[in-house]
């Protein structure tokens, strides 16, 4: 789960979900729940050794981030 605005700006408690950027106000019934997330895919990320995915921009910034220093990864925006 990741905020739609705000990507990966959650914190949680076993009851709710909620954006911690000031003045966004979204929050969601229940703790984070790891799986699938809700977001639609817009970007097809190609791994070094396979293991392609389609992520949304948020995940896939993320992912980016992670990997940049150890080794570069590239990713297509499919949106528009």
């Amino acid at each position: 789960m990741v905020c739609p605005e705000h990507g990966f700006a959650l914190d949680t408690t076993a009851d709710w979900t909620w954006c911690t950027v000031a003045d966004c106000g979204r929050f969601w019934l229940g703790g984070h729940r790891p799986g699938a997330c809700a977001e639609p895919a817009t970007v097809f990320m190609t791994g070094t050794e396979g293991g392609d995915r389609l992520l949304c921009a948020a995940h896939a910034e993320h992912t980016a981030g992670q990997l940049a220093a150890h080794q570069p990864s590239t990713w297509h925006d499919q949106a528009g």
